[in-house]
């Protein structure tokens, strides 16, 4: 235990760190005994993952969608940075990996729920609008 609250929170106090290695086991048992939930999850995360491939494919701006089998996708774009801001600016997160190795012009976006998932989409519809 000392060496995951150590890995987990080295900035914490020992006190501190004690009580969130605690809490993080307590969840982590209720998951664990929540499988049909987790298997749901999953499921839903697949189905995402599917469908935000399929309609970030039919912009013309994204060059390429990666296979993945995470909870996120690997996007390329034609330009990253600018499509970044805009998501930015409308308080989507997603993660500019252009400036690591070979992710050129890459965006890294989680899949998240049906209705984040549309609200992602949607501001890629008015990104596609504003910057033809």
């Amino acid at each position: 235990r000392p060496e995951l609250m150590a890995l987990l929170w080295p900035d914490f106090p020992e006190i501190s760190a004690r009580k969130s290695l605690r809490h993080a086991l307590w969840n982590l048992r209720d998951a664990i005994d929540d499988r049909e939930g987790i298997l749901e999850w999953a499921r839903i995360l697949v189905s995402e993952r599917e469908k935000l491939e399929k309609a970030l494919e039919d912009f013309p701006f994204v060059q390429k969608v990666y296979p993945s089998q995470a909870n996120f996708l690997l996007v390329k774009l034609t330009d990253a940075r600018a499509c970044y801001q805009f998501l930015l600016n409308k308080g989507i997160i997603v993660r500019d990996r252009s400036s690591t190795v070979l992710c050129g012009h890459c965006l890294r976006i989680s899949i998240g729920s049906p209705e984040g998932n549309k609200v992602l989409i949607q501001a890629l519809k008015e990104y596609q609008n504003t910057y033809r």
